[in-house]
């Protein structure tokens, strides 16, 4: 994946065995990401004019695309389930002259197949990253610190810092969390930190 509009960018979908070009998805502008669902049927892509597109791979189609006017994305990411997206990145404005301003808080969707939005997360910092649950149900949410929350809520269950400790709040937090995964069974969270 990779490109500019200068140059009416594509993602494309090679066989690994023969080279053989599959598939020329030439409805990406700027592309910056695309991940397979577990099952391959699906394949998301997220863009740099902030808009996920998720695209059914039989049919070689596009099932939709969702412009989020108030977000610089980062990253995008299907859940292992298959059923839902997050797509995440720092919040956005644009201006009178149609200039996006990024300002430095992260913003995170949770979509449903059918693009409607679940819910919507502000955070008071940029989003690093996203990762699910191996079942689905839970998102780690990494900023300054990773937040767990039910996939599709805005009730969070608990808050990690550096130290790998729980805490309910986060406003007296030393360091930063740069990543968070959860273990295979989804019984813990690793963190790691900048310190």
């Amino acid at each position: 994946i990779g490109g500019d509009r200068d140059s009416n960018s594509v993602s494309r979908l090679y066989d690994i065995g023969t080279g053989e070009l599959i598939w020329d998805i030439n409805a990406c502008e700027e592309p910056r990401g695309a991940q397979f669902s577990n099952d391959g049927t699906k394949l998301l892509t997220w863009e740099g004019d902030s808009a996920i597109s998720v695209w059914d791979v039989s049919k070689r189609a596009i099932g939709f695309r969702l412009q989020l006017p108030d977000i610089d994305l980062n990253g995008a990411s299907v859940a292992p389930s298959g059923d839902v997206v997050v797509a995440y990145g720092n919040k956005a404005k644009v201006n009178d002259k149609g200039e996006t301003w990024v300002i430095d808080k992260g913003l995170l969707y949770v979509l449903g197949l059918d693009g409607s939005v679940l819910t919507r997360i502000e955070r008071p910092t940029a989003i690093r990253d996203v990762k699910f649950s191996t079942d689905s149900s839970k998102i780690l949410i990494v900023d300054e610190v990773a937040e767990l929350y039910p996939t599709g809520s805005q009730q969070r269950i608990a808050v990690y810092d550096k130290a790998d400790t729980v805490r309910t709040e986060h406003d007296n937090a030393k360091g930063s969390v740069t990543a968070a995964i959860f273990s295979q069974d989804d019984t813990e969270v690793l963190t790691g930190s900048d310190n």
